[in-house]
């Protein structure tokens, strides 16, 4: 999870009870395990999972017989360095869990006893007393009532923060691929020697004066990117006999594809380069 789509996260549900009751604890065991880095943010979403997905079936117990497999397994693949502090983020999460379905009620007792028996089972009952205790000392901190309140609020409406989240993070991504694309400004767009060399394979133009219309191109471009139809003919024949100069360009270039994932692209210009 990228720092822009923690902050749009903290900042949506700073005050939300199940984020805010849990967060201190949640951000200090972030910083200690090192080899397997889960935020607050992701572990928050990863409980609201849970929960929604508890109060939406109608046999959790069997649906949730193999939480801690499913669980580690998702977060070992991610983090395929520790097994040690995977089981720890695991036990976390888990945790959690358990303790804000222990909120409702008699309700979910039992399937609160059966993912606890998974966790005890893979991290010992030892590890999984002294997280409980971290989180309930944060819980007394916040207000035990209040937060108990939330829960059994939240398992009882039909609200899914997990779509918001889901809708939240894909609108970052669509404002960073738009704010990519643009070109705000003479010091920031590409120069013309990396315009045209992105053109020549983006298009698959050859720029020789015997197989292409140089006006034509020159006119399009300048349409295209805002440069001056003259100034960008007259950089043509430089990019036909690959100098140093454009060769530095093509590389800058390459780079700033390589930057928003035009993998494809730059190894074409990469290769050339080389050649």
């Amino acid at each position: 999870m990228t720092k822009q789509e923690q902050k749009a996260i903290q900042t949506a549900y700073k005050d939300f009870p199940l984020y805010k009751a849990a967060y201190k604890p949640l951000k200090q065991w972030e910083n200690e395990l090192r080899q397997c880095h889960i935020t607050p943010e992701e572990t928050f979403i990863e409980v609201i999972k849970s929960i929604e997905a508890i109060r939406d079936s109608t046999t959790p117990e069997f649906d949730f017989a193999a939480k801690w497999d499913e669980l580690f397994a998702e977060l070992y693949d991610n983090n395929p360095n520790s097994e040690s502090d995977t089981k720890h983020a695991t036990a976390i999460i888990m945790c959690l869990l358990v303790l804000y379905l222990l909120q409702c009620g008699s309700k979910y007792n039992t399937l609160s006893y059966n993912l606890t028996l998974q966790i005890v089972k893979n991290y010992g009952a030892a590890g999984v007393s002294a997280i409980q205790k971290t989180f309930l000392a944060n819980f007394a901190l916040y207000g035990d009532e209040k937060l108990k309140s939330a829960v059994a609020e939240y398992m009882q409406s039909d609200k899914s923060i997990s779509n918001e989240i889901q809708n939240l993070l894909a609108n970052i991504q669509i404002t960073d691929e738009n704010a990519t694309a643009q070109i705000v400004d003479c010091q920031n767009r590409f120069s013309i020697k990396q315009i045209l060399i992105l053109a020549q394979y983006a298009f698959d133009l050859s720029f020789a004066s015997n197989m292409s219309n140089q006006s034509a191109i020159a006119e399009f471009l300048s349409k295209l990117t805002g440069y001056g139809k003259q100034s960008i003919r007259t950089k043509i024949p430089n990019i036909t006999a690959m100098s140093q100069a454009t060769q530095r360009e093509a590389a800058d270039l390459v780079r700033e594809l390589e930057a928003i994932g035009a993998k494809n692209l730059a190894n074409l210009i990469k290769n050339n380069i080389q050649e």
